[in-house]
């Protein structure tokens, strides 16, 4: 997977973001997750203890000695079906698997029916503190003008703002600057408010504002 990751730069990865947007290619959007997620992603060995089920601390991923098959199938049909990364288990065969799909990818630039689109959502990200939860947020986006799209998708679209540490809390930070352990990536309780969204946006407020500087890394450009 580190290899895979010096094979790509974010100016294609953050691109095809955009470009994606009024042609609604999930495919193209799907692969910003696994990049920033991938910037700081340490080289190590497999740590688990009993406790953790033969999952790695570190990265979630699991053991091969207990869990030999690896279906891709499934990374496949989330990146069509959403435009997301498929798991919070953040294996490095997951991630390598999407970096090399954006790198068989051609290379698509914004148009300005895009560039519209984005400013419309940047709109309201500027402007949360009306905004209670991510739930709202994604009502929010969902009527800015050309971006055709569904729940799941707008809702992976703001999953994948928050893994790059767009959407993100001073206590619950996403993957900008640095790489969160597994075993810190902290959980609602099962039916709370959220629960049902990935980390860290699912601990996200209107109030906790946005990460501008992280913003203006991955975005700057546009």
């Amino acid at each position: 997977m580190l290899d895979t990751r010096q094979q790509i730069t974010k100016e294609k990865i953050t691109d095809l973001f955009i470009a994606s947007l009024s042609k609604r290619r999930l495919d193209w959007r799907s692969g910003l997750s696994a990049y920033a997620i991938s910037q700081e992603f340490p080289d190590h060995n497999l740590d688990n203890k009993e406790e953790w089920g033969n999952y790695c601390r570190i990265c979630g991923d699991h053991s091969y000695e207990f869990h030999q098959e690896r279906h891709l199938n499934i990374y496949n049909h989330k990146r069509f079906s959403t435009g997301g990364y498929e798991s919070m288990h953040t294996s490095p065969d997951a991630l390598a698997f999407y970096l090399d799909q954006m790198i068989r990818s051609e290379h698509v630039s914004p148009d300005k029916t895009d560039r519209e689109i984005w400013a419309g959502i940047l709109e309201i990200l500027s402007s949360t503190k009306k905004i209670k939860s991510a739930t709202d947020l994604e009502k929010a986006i969902s009527r800015v003008k050309e971006f055709k799209s569904n729940k799941q998708e707008r809702r992976s679209f703001l999953e994948t703002l928050s893994l790059c540490g767009i959407i993100e809390t001073k206590e619950h930070k996403g993957f900008y600057g640095s790489f969160i352990p597994q075993i810190k990536r902290e959980r609602r309780p099962h039916g709370a408010s959220n629960s049902d969204w990935c980390y860290p946006i699912l601990w996200w407020k209107g109030s906790d504002g946005i990460n501008k500087e992280a913003l203006q890394f991955w975005f700057g450009d546009y």
